[in-house]
């Protein structure tokens, strides 16, 4: 049985259609991220969960009880927000502790807890300071332990790292991703931001225009999407539209190039199909190595841009642009207009017939 599960929720605002027919079932101890552009309905879902939102339909269960009508203090939810929402005249002990004085629990439990969670959070040393005194990154730290004081049942966070700096951003991934393994904490986290979801989640829920469009592994979503909107959304690739030319050994056709793909997902010769190919698989060769060679193609660079350990370049194959992905110390030797052989990976990743 699942720990945390939702069923079936629509949600509108007026004629927007801002959740629909969301279904998702969490483990207990799962981190969850809901991932997506803006609109898409992640941030709603979550306040559904946390009952700052009603549902129109569907229904929402947390260890096999009904919680869609229950107020927010009885769900025993821990939320932190975009905007941090700290007291600006409550130091940060006084933050971490303020839902535990709403529970009226005794001074020396209070104490205790707001120590512990100080320290677990990694600010021991500013109980005493007020938000104003404390980087962008401690005030989170003083929401996230805020959130925790009252051990919640399930953590919620809403892009709760989009305001900082990206080292501080990176620093906090590592950090809270810490915290739920350590806590053994079921959480959900909403963001529109692929680094983020990645690097911490166990599942990733893809979401799009009110909808789920895909659920899997960061692996699996990365190495394997099932549509076209993953594959672009979750890392660069490069979607190419092609046509089936041979049903019996899956190949497609791009240009002149054929290409195998993993299957054909039903779509007969003559069809067109989305084929997704990410810019680190193409391998650059200086030279055609040998004329046989069924998976090369020659291109001309357009432009090529530094990414730190790995160079991207923009190349053209007739009328077909793509992205390639090269070491940075061999890219040093690639210049502007160079024609380059390139080496497809076989098989290709066929994700969606093209509608």
């Amino acid at each position: 049985m699942a720990y945390l599960e939702l069923k079936k929720l629509w949600k509108r605002f007026g004629p927007t259609v801002a959740v629909a027919d969301m279904s998702l079932e969490v483990s207990k101890a799962e981190f969850v991220s809901l991932l997506g552009p803006s609109g898409c309905g992640k941030t709603t879902t979550l306040r559904l969960v946390a009952g700052l939102a009603v549902a129109d339909s569907g229904e929402i269960l947390l260890e096999g009880e009904a919680i869609t009508g229950l107020a927010v203090h009885l769900r025993g939810m821990g939320m932190v927000f975009q905007t941090w929402a700290l007291f600006p005249n409550m130091t940060t002990a006084q933050n971490v502790g303020f839902p535990l004085r709403v529970q009226n629990a005794p001074r020396q439990e209070i104490g205790r807890r707001v120590a512990e969670i100080v320290e677990l959070v990694g600010l021991k040393g500013f109980e005493r300071r007020y938000p104003h005194e404390l980087s962008g990154g401690q005030q989170q730290r003083v929401a996230l332990g805020r959130a925790l004081a009252r051990d919640p049942r399930v953590l919620l966070l809403d892009e709760p790292l989009s305001a900082l700096d990206a080292p501080i951003r990176r620093s906090l991934i590592v950090e809270i991703r810490r915290l739920q393994q350590q806590l053994g904490i079921t959480t959900l986290y909403v963001t529109h931001d692929q680094e983020e979801a990645l690097s911490m989640s166990d599942r990733v829920v893809v979401m799009n225009q009110a909808r789920i469009v895909e659920i899997g592994t960061p692996e699996k979503l990365y190495h394997c999407p099932e549509s076209a909107f993953s594959a672009s959304f979750i890392g660069a690739t490069n979607i190419f539209v092609a046509e089936v030319v041979d049903e019996e050994r899956a190949l497609v056709k791009i240009g002149s190039l054929r290409l195998p793909v993993e299957g054909l997902k039903g779509a007969p010769r003559g069809e067109k199909v989305k084929v997704s190919v990410r810019p680190e698989d193409i391998r650059v060769e200086q030279e055609r190595q040998s004329a046989a060679a069924p998976y090369k193609v020659c291109a001309r660079v357009i432009v090529k841009y530094f990414l730190g350990a790995s160079t991207r370049i923009n190349v053209a194959c007739g009328e077909i642009q793509f992205k390639v992905d090269v070491p940075s110390v061999a890219a040093q030797r690639i210049a502007g207009g160079e024609e380059l052989w390139l080496s497809f990976p076989s098989p290709c990743r066929l994700i969606e017939r093209a509608r």
